[in-house]
């Protein structure tokens, strides 16, 4: 699509009391989204990012906002919950290992299976006044998925 044929559409929009673009002009006009964000009660937001098939490459569930343990349980619980709903252990594949690093108030697991990397934070109950920002980051490890990180990382989210 031509980018002056674009302007036009969003202008004539706008042009006619419009005051924002909807969702469905924007499918309209770009076609699906390589990511979308989500909000999952309670108070979980993933964002989920598409591969040129359209499945689903990497997903990274977080919390709105920073947790403290022994909280972390039931937040660690609700989304590891939604991790199997979403990527069930027939999908995963072979399990190939584990690594995990923790240094101060939380560290890093991540568990390798045949298809999918699950990364997680992980909290030290050696401090519990600690407060740690938690996320799982579910990435495929497909050939459709080549280039997924730097969209996810274009869309504000800063590679660990």
């Amino acid at each position: 699509m031509k980018p002056a044929f674009v302007f036009a559409v969003v202008l004539a929009f706008i042009g006619s009391g419009l005051s924002q673009v909807d969702s469905t002009t924007l499918h309209a006009l770009y076609g699906n989204p390589v990511a979308e964000v989500f909000s999952i009660p309670p108070d979980i937001h993933t964002t989920v990012a598409y591969g040129s098939n359209q499945q689903i490459c990497r997903l990274v569930l977080q919390p709105d906002k920073p947790t403290k343990f022994p909280d972390a349980e039931d937040k660690t619980r609700t989304l590891f919950q939604i991790v199997d709903a979403v990527v069930p252990s027939g999908i995963r594949g072979a399990k190939r290992g584990d690594m995990t690093n923790i240094n101060g108030c939380s560290g890093q697991t991540t568990t390798t299976y045949e298809h999918v990397e699950i990364h997680r934070t992980v909290f030290s109950e050696i401090n519990p006044t600690c407060e740690t920002q938690m996320e799982v980051t579910v990435t495929f490890n497909s050939p459709d998925c080549a280039g997924v990180e730097s969209k996810m990382t274009s869309l504000g989210r800063q590679a660990d």
